[in-house]
């Protein structure tokens, strides 16, 4: 009721049956309770209020009465709506950036196929499909935010078997020879964290595929992401081969694949340790501050 006149007298019909049960709900629960109610003014407007009730206690504990607030909400529920049409133009926006970005990069892969077959020289012609598989691990990323719901993070863990899967393939790996061994736990990473982390990851499988092993030689790959006590994740990549020499150092290495790994953990704010031991083991530990932040 509103200064003694009932809701019946002031509200249409069913706004005032629905007035009139939410006071009941409010008495018979004793609780405060805040809900949306939309008035018809006109043919096509609309009005809609935001309407806070709460039961009124006597001093022994029964319900004397009920008192309510109404106010028109028309405006801020029109600025929700708008804002919720330019996330989802935004996100639109954004999925088509990435299909294009991966579309872009396959192009440059392409092109940097053609080239290579017209190279003789066979150390170059590798740096060109080093190169190639570079921009592949990058187009791979863009390629599953654009498939996915979420378009600011990418699950990594899937993205690392994708990956890893593909440069089987490349370099022609005999599953019968070599195993791979993927022990990974979900690990939401934004792009600018994942982007690098993929590259370290291309870069580390790339050379033990290509140097651990002796040909007909049976081996294992193992790669695991666990996230530590800490919030840290800890990437680990560790194959059974030969194993590389211990006097390797991490802070000047000779080879441009660990020149490119120290570059990028150093990038994410990560730690390189490694470990020469029945083969050869990379330890990347790195927290992720860009997707906590968001």
């Amino acid at each position: 009721m509103v200064l003694g006149r009932r809701d019946e007298e002031i509200l249409p019909a069913d706004l005032a049956a629905q007035c009139r049960q939410s006071d009941e709900e409010v008495l018979n629960s004793r609780k405060i309770t805040v809900r949306e109610e939309i008035m018809q003014t006109g043919r096509k407007k609309k009005v809609v209020f935001e309407t806070i009730k709460s039961p009124v206690l006597a001093p022994d504990g029964s319900i004397a009465g009920l008192v309510g607030i109404s106010r028109d909400i028309s405006a801020r529920k029109k600025a929700e709506a708008e804002l919720r049409s330019l996330v989802r133009e935004k996100e639109t926006l954004l999925r088509e950036i990435h299909h294009r970005v991966k579309n872009n990069m396959q192009v440059i892969s392409s092109l940097l196929n053609l080239q290579a077959q017209k190279i003789e020289d066979l150390k170059a012609r590798e740096a060109f499909q080093e190169c190639q598989e570079r921009i592949r691990s990058m187009a791979l990323i863009h390629d599953q935010l654009y498939q996915q719901e979420s378009l600011h993070w990418i699950e990594f863990s899937s993205y690392l078997r994708n990956l890893v899967t593909h440069l089987f393939h490349v370099y022609q790996i005999d599953a019968h020879l070599i195993k791979l061994r993927l022990e990974t736990e979900p690990a939401p990473l934004s792009l600018n964290t994942a982007i690098p982390c993929g590259l370290i990851v291309n870069e580390l499988v790339t050379n033990a595929l290509k140097h651990a092993f002796l040909p007909g030689e049976k081996g294992e790959i193992v790669i695991s992401l666990k996230q530590k006590e800490n919030g840290h994740y800890l990437l680990r990549i560790k194959d059974t081969g030969r194993g590389l020499p211990q006097d390797i150092n991490l802070k000047e290495p000779a080879s441009l694949g660990l020149q490119i790994v120290t570059i990028l953990v150093n990038q994410i704010g990560g730690q390189l340790e490694f470990k020469v031991d029945g083969g050869t083991e990379f330890l990347i530990t790195f927290s992720e501050h860009s997707f906590l932040r968001e």
